[in-house]
């Protein structure tokens, strides 16, 4: 075998060696970078998708509570809840028929 053909048969599978080594690196290190690129994104989205929903909630209070106020300061509801205070209240003031050792 001549120097030339040794040399050959000794420097090809050492390259390859490094290049498949070169290769399982920088495939493991794009892996880990997308998978951490990825993960940012999608918590950003939850993030904003937080402050969204909250800001949503934030708005159907007040605007529930506005319609309350409205509601509230009609003189029909205020009627309607006198006349439900004083019904409430005679009810409380009838007398019990039935004990409640009766249901046991």
């Amino acid at each position: 075998m001549s120097l030339k053909l040794r040399l050959l048969l000794t420097l090809i599978p050492l390259v390859v060696v490094g290049i498949l080594i070169m290769a399982v690196v920088a495939l493991q290190l794009g892996v880990s970078e997308s998978q951490q690129a990825l993960t940012q994104v999608a918590e950003e989205k939850l993030s904003i998708e937080n402050r969204q929903t909250g800001d949503a909630i934030s708005r159907y209070i007040d605007t529930v509570d506005s319609q309350i106020r409205i509601m509230s300061s009609e003189s029909q509801v205020e009627q309607a809840a006198s006349a439900f205070i004083s019904a409430y209240n005679q009810y409380t003031a009838q007398p019990v028929k039935w004990r409640p050792t009766e249901f046991t």
